[in-house]
């Protein structure tokens, strides 16, 4: 069974970088007044996708031989030195130190995202315990005050309220069997 030239062009076409991508590097690159062409666009968009393609390969037959599954920087650099690429290897291995000194200074300050959201988890987690705390304490010194609708005595439904949550579930079966 042959496969469908469509579904060839779409894989090959999965292999490049988007091309508004490149065209906005090249736009960014150039002087303020050039032009650039569709075709031209199109004929960057395959040169540096195949130039990554190439990295890339090069960078993952490393790991093979080394038994590792991830490429990391290192790798990506070393492809580039041992392909003849000195010049903007040298430029990457400035860009990836840096890239790494950012990245431990945003870990010391506690910067990530993951770090926040944790953050706001527990803030959020305090204010509600400290809501239901409060809750609790109304609800029982309304109780044992005796204000309206309530006997004045301290009963089950008080251990519930200082207690906040029942653990045990045998426990709530009983409180809501007598009517709790």
């Amino acid at each position: 069974m042959e496969p469908n030239t469509r579904d060839l062009e779409l894989r090959e076409q999965d292999r490049w970088l988007p091309i508004a991508n490149v065209a906005r590097l090249m736009k960014n690159t150039l002087p303020p007044t050039a032009k650039v062409s569709k075709d031209a666009k199109e004929c960057m968009q395959e040169c540096v996708s195949e130039f990554i393609s190439f990295i890339t390969s090069e960078a993952s037959d490393r790991c093979l031989r080394e038994k590792r599954k991830t490429i990391n920087g290192e790798d990506i650099l070393y492809s580039m030195y041992d392909l003849g690429f000195e010049n903007y290897a040298e430029v990457l291995k400035i860009y990836l130190a840096k890239y790494r000194e950012q990245q431990v200074l945003r870990q010391e300050r506690g910067e990530t995202r993951l770090s926040k959201k944790k953050a706001k988890l527990q803030a959020a987690q305090q204010q509600a315990a400290q809501e239901a705390a409060a809750t609790s304490e109304e609800t029982s010194e309304t109780r044992q005050n005796g204000e309206p609708g309530e006997s004045g005595e301290i009963g089950e439904t008080d251990e519930i309220a200082e207690g906040g949550v029942i653990e045990d579930a045998a426990r709530v079966d009983e409180l809501v069997e007598n009517g709790y």
